[in-house]
């Protein structure tokens, strides 16, 4: 495929495009927007000059800095190159996944341009996709019984499936990182513990030379904090060093996400703080004369 106007040199140079075989209404129905020119139509048949509608990626690509309206578009086929001409341009469409980004695609009418063995039908419906089924395969018969009909399924359960791969790594991850996030908690409160315990005598001396409860409270939160920001620190290095390992899990998310990062370290810091209140408040319930009779 190439430009009309641009010509290659040698077959190297050709680039290549997605073609979709489509009928007049196929962009209404996926809402795939018309940026310019016009639609498929009707009137577009076989014995009318072939007509091209192309994405805003095919449009920048063949034609950056021009208007791809009127163009001519060559299309190499078994029997030769055939020449169309561009007469719209759309949107861009993930057409092979939400994870890759919209290749150059060229729509054109299955009026003048077939050679799909079968048909896709699109129908767009404010009642449930799946209680149509049986009023497809209907109306498919009542037009011609030798026509089958088969995998019928919703957009909705197609995108589903399309990132199933992606969806069970990412529950894996979740599974995981709340198995550590749990360890971590349970770990720090145990240091904690054994903390206070450790300083009992310690904690029974400060509050009997008048340190109140709050003052005991802030050094053993403070001590917990000595842990927690260093592991934080390093955290954030480690993730920052790793997020290319996940880039290929991210839709519409950068690997270095700034939100992303702030929303771990408030919820990290949360849960640090959860493990941390039992074993200071402990802490500031001790009694000093017990303690020091204890000792």
């Amino acid at each position: 495929m190439w430009a009309a106007d641009h010509p290659p040199i040698d077959s190297s140079q050709e680039r290549t495009a997605a073609m979709r075989v489509v009928l007049p209404g196929y962009f209404s129905v996926l809402r795939i927007p018309l940026v310019a020119g016009r639609d498929l139509a009707g009137s577009d048949r076989e014995n009318a000059p072939r007509v091209l509608v192309i994405n805003q990626v095919m449009a920048r690509t063949l034609f950056a800095g021009e208007n791809p309206l009127g163009k001519r578009v060559m299309v190499a086929t078994g029997a030769g190159p055939l020449a169309f001409e561009v007469v719209g341009v759309v949107g861009d469409a993930r057409i092979y996944g939400v994870g890759q980004d919209a290749p150059m695609t060229m729509y054109a009418t299955a009026y003048q341009y077939s050679r799909a063995m079968g048909l896709n039908i699109m129908v767009r419906t404010e009642l449930d996709p799946e209680a149509l089924a049986g009023a497809v395969r209907k109306l498919v018969a009542a037009r011609d019984r030798d026509i089958p009909v088969e995998n019928l399924i919703s957009m909705e359960r197609l995108i589903g499936d399309s990132v199933t791969a992606e969806r069970v790594t990412a529950v894996t991850v979740t599974l995981f990182s709340a198995v550590a996030l749990l360890l971590v908690s349970l770990g720090l409160y145990g240091v904690l513990a054994y903390y206070v315990t450790q300083r009992t005598h310690e904690i029974g001396v400060r509050m009997a030379l008048g340190a109140d409860a709050r003052t005991v409270l802030a050094h053993v939160l403070a001590r917990s904090g000595l842990m927690v920001i260093p592991g934080l620190s390093l955290g954030l290095v480690g993730a920052f060093a790793g997020t290319r390992l996940i880039e290929r899990l991210l839709y519409n998310v950068t690997p270095t996400d700034a939100m992303a990062f702030a929303t771990a370290i408030v919820c990290l810091s949360a849960v640090a703080l959860v493990a941390s209140v039992w074993p200071a408040w402990r802490a500031a319930r001790i009694d000093p004369v017990q303690a020091l009779r204890a000792e």
